[in-house]
């Protein structure tokens, strides 16, 4: 409904997502993923259904992805456990 445009992980945390590019849906708080290189553009895959709004994406020094919601909270991206 309202594309939030992320970024490419390039962190070490989440192995399989090394070299996709995130992005969310503002409107139903859901985070997808394609490859950053795919040409042609390839269909998205769902990485997270949340609660949030997401607003913005960031990354630290070392290439972890932060999610950053419009109620103000900031959430680091982590592997499922």
């Amino acid at each position: 409904r309202s594309v939030t445009g992320g970024l490419v992980y390039r962190g070490q945390a989440i192995p399989p997502l090394v070299g996709r590019y995130l992005f969310g849906d503002f409107a139903s708080g859901r985070i997808w993923t394609i490859p950053a290189e795919a040409v042609p553009v390839t269909p998205h895959e769902l990485l997270l259904e949340t609660d949030l709004n997401p607003s913005a994406f960031g990354e630290d020094a070392n290439g972890e992805v932060y999610l950053l919601d419009l109620g103000g909270g900031v959430y680091r991206l982590m592997a499922a456990q």
